[in-house]
């Protein structure tokens, strides 16, 4: 069981987060976490990259500018690499692909104290706190919940093709199906867990960024 007392704050940073959505098969865009203030002479991944600073202190990087994305040559990481390393001296930072997607969604899970371990699935990226396009189950959901989900939201358009774009309907269900499955193994601590953006591409469902809190 993960426990406060392990993460500062109890807090996970990005790069444990997604690690531990890796275990439950959850999909991750292709990265390195890099320590230290210099960047490796060799990188393997293919640009564009997309480069953060991570830590538990972080939790809303895009408001904090530690977020730099389009990166498209070595000569661009270089100079994003100086500058969140001047901003951000003490932290650790990730890179990674970047994930050229159809439709960014929010999949997450909250700790009802009533309802217990809640999750949620809708409209996501920067927009998500803006328009209220979400539909809730409780935690140990079917494929029919998360079907039911996913008509329940704007989601649905796209899943039968709207203007030209159409997304997987199992990409998204086997994303929450397992997140659900990661509730209920590691979850008695879990005060929440966001998925934001979960980026859909024709055929997959990758977990962009994800942010875990746990309590005490």
């Amino acid at each position: 069981m993960l426990l406060y007392e392990d993460y500062p704050g109890g807090v996970m940073d990005e790069f444990q987060a997604k690690a531990l959505l890796r275990k439950y098969k959850i999909r991750t865009p292709l990265g390195m976490l890099i320590e230290g203030n210099a960047l490796p002479d060799d990188i393997s991944l293919h640009y564009p990259v997309v480069l953060k600073a991570v830590g538990h202190d972080l939790l809303h990087k895009s408001d904090s500018g530690a977020v730099i994305l389009r990166i498209n040559d070595r000569d661009q990481l270089d100079s994003a690499f100086r500058h969140l390393l001047t901003k951000f001296p003490e932290h650790n930072f990730l890179l990674e692909e970047m994930v050229q997607g159809k439709v960014e969604t929010i999949l997450g899970v909250n700790k009802n104290p009533t309802f217990g371990h809640v999750i949620m699935l809708g409209t996501g990226g920067i927009l998500a706190e803006i328009f209220d396009d979400v539909s809730f189950r409780t935690v140990n959901i079917s494929t029919s919940d998360v079907s039911e989900m996913i008509m329940e939201t704007s989601l649905g358009r796209f899943v039968r093709g709207f203007r030209g774009i159409r997304i997987n309907e199992k990409s998204i269900v086997d994303t929450a199906i397992s997140l659900s499955q990661l509730i209920q193994d590691e979850g008695g601590n879990i005060r929440s867990l966001d998925i934001n953006p979960l980026i859909l591409t024709e055929s997959d469902a990758f977990a962009a960024d994800a942010k875990i809190v746990l309590s005490k």
